[in-house]
């Protein structure tokens, strides 16, 4: 009787050499490699400064006239918020379009919502987000921006260690960034850099969908 023997690494295919086919597990190792993030789109310039502020801008076209823009605006605005302040632990102690104009064809928000860096069963790492939106149209196009940005931040999740941070002094190149500008900085990049830019690209889009 003939004994059969398992590798403990698997199955194997024929080794290389012969038919120039590799061990199976060396062919799962090299499927399960991983990609390395592109974090270039979050370096040096990524985010702009006015005036010693954060703040994001950006143009859009459209086929809309100024006013349908702003009513088509404003139906996103009141959709998008609403469905935020709905996931906030706290009230918001105002609504979420600050203001309306449309003869002049702008629009004003007060974003408040959460960033959320991890969340499972043994870590909760959020922050809180507020910044305020405005856009201001005109026939066939709109400008919007988002600026006024600051952090509630709570690392120890305790009463103690509760701080409210200035986008300022959190995710501009100074802070965000290592020296040679091609790294993030644990933390204020990896986390509070990247998820503002990762939100602050969301609501464009969303704008940018919604006067097409």
């Amino acid at each position: 009787m003939c004994a059969l023997l398992v590798s403990p690494l698997g199955v194997w295919a024929q080794q290389e050499g012969g038919d120039g086919k590799k061990p199976l597990f060396e062919l799962r190792k090299s499927k399960e490699k991983k990609k390395k993030k592109d974090d270039s789109m979050y370096l040096t310039g990524a985010v702009p400064e006015v005036g010693g502020m954060v703040c994001f801008s950006q143009s859009f076209s459209s086929t809309m006239n100024k006013e349908k823009m702003l009513k088509a605006l404003q139906a996103w605005a009141e959709g998008y918020f609403v469905s935020q302040e709905a996931t906030l632990t706290k009230k918001k102690t105002a609504p979420a379009i600050v203001s309306l104009v449309p003869a002049d064809g702008k629009m004003t928000v007060q974003g408040d919502e959460y960033l959320v860096f991890k969340d499972n069963a043994l870590v909760q790492d959020q922050a809180r987000i507020y910044y305020t939106l405005s856009v201001v149209c005109s026939d066939g196009s709109c400008k919007a921006t988002m600026s006024r940005i600051f952090y509630d931040y709570n690392d120890q999740q305790t009463e103690e260690n509760f701080s409210r941070i200035p986008a300022e002094q959190q995710i501009t190149d100074q802070y965000a960034l290592r020296k040679n500008g091609t790294k993030l900085v644990r933390g204020t990049g990896t986390k509070f850099r990247v998820f503002t830019i990762d939100l602050k690209n969301r609501l464009f889009e969303d704008i940018q969908a919604a006067i097409r």
